[in-house]
């Protein structure tokens, strides 16, 4: 009886973490594009449901002159949000080329997408005026228009700095960018960010 107990009250864990790491949707949390001098440790960091796949994911970037795709995409298929954990939230960060991995929102900005299941969840653009916007023509985000975060990183950033998001709460929205660059926290809760699980 007590071993059956102790099954029930596992089952019943195990249901209830799956619905937590269901109810948390991915979102990009802090990047690195541009630094003083050549450019270094140029990354994207985002945040899932901590230990969970991210397959259902895919990184789209686009060029703010022609408001088309910069490339086929990023599948994050293999990749999983486990890097570090901070309660039901798990961080994912990607490296990647210091050419072309990150576009550096010189003429017209340029914009970052983050898809799931082939919908457009997150979309957003920076560039040097940090007004500049586009309306996607072409991939996953087509006829969409990107919100510009107000930020983006000036050719003396130093070494070792990001975007990043800050506030407090549960899912993207609760969020905000940082006007300038900050000192990069990769892989785990930003400067001023505190990640809450609600029950």
């Amino acid at each position: 009886l007590l071993t059956h107990l102790k099954m029930r009250c596992l089952l019943l864990l195990s249901l209830f973490t799956i619905s937590t790491f269901a109810e948390i949707t991915g979102w990009i949390n802090e990047f690195h594009y541009r630094n003083l001098g050549a450019d270094e440790n140029v990354f994207l960091e985002i945040i899932g449901p901590a230990g969970v796949e991210a397959w259902r994911y895919m990184l789209v970037m686009y060029q703010g002159r022609s408001s088309t795709q910069f490339h086929e995409g990023m599948s994050l298929s293999g990749h999983w949000f486990n890097e570090s954990t901070t309660g039901a939230y798990g961080f994912m960060s990607l490296s990647l080329p210091s050419k072309g991995g990150i576009r550096k929102g010189k003429v017209g900005g340029d914009a970052i997408a983050l898809v799931k299941n082939g919908e457009c969840i997150q979309f957003f653009s920076y560039g040097e005026n940090n007004n500049e916007t586009l309306t996607a023509t072409t991939g996953p985000c087509m006829g969409a228009t990107s919100i510009n975060i107000g930020a983006h990183e000036p050719r003396d950033t130093p070494v070792g700095y990001s975007l990043q998001m800050h506030g407090r709460g549960s899912e993207m929205g609760d969020f905000v960018w940082y006007e300038s660059p900050m000192a990069a926290t990769k892989n785990e809760p930003n400067i001023g960010q505190e990640l809450v699980t609600y029950a």
